[in-house]
């Protein structure tokens, strides 16, 4: 059983991280995550810089890249993921995030929402 296999059994995610890639699903997908702060803003998201954090994140279950995440600034939600964020570390939370409606990319999507992990 793989890594991802196993996350999905133990309910940390409905898919994997190649089936989310792959399906780029416009509805909520749960995965436990390492998270960072990023600088990069993918073409589809390059005007959200002064609106949106860029969040580098990671499967928890196998290390893979899953890709970038955007939380905006003025939410509750995107201000608590920085203050969290903001030290340059990575976190282990967990996610759920969405393809956008239109999205050429499966690594590129939105955070909706957020649950820190015990470190």
């Amino acid at each position: 059983v793989g890594a991802s296999d196993m996350a999905k059994t133990l309910g940390l995610s409905s898919m994997s991280t190649a089936e989310f890639q792959a399906t780029r699903p416009t509805n909520a997908v749960r995965f436990l995550v390492w998270a960072s702060l990023d600088d990069y803003y993918n073409y589809e998201c390059s005007k959200a810089k002064d609106t949106d954090w860029s969040v580098a994140i990671r499967s928890a279950a196998d290390g893979s890249s899953i890709g970038h995440g955007y939380a905006t600034k003025n939410d509750p939600m995107g201000k608590m993921l920085f203050e969290k964020l903001r030290d340059g570390k990575e976190h282990q939370i967990v996610v759920d995030i969405r393809c956008l409606p239109n999205a050429d990319n499966g690594r590129i999507f939105e955070i909706i929402r957020i649950q820190w992990q015990k470190q």
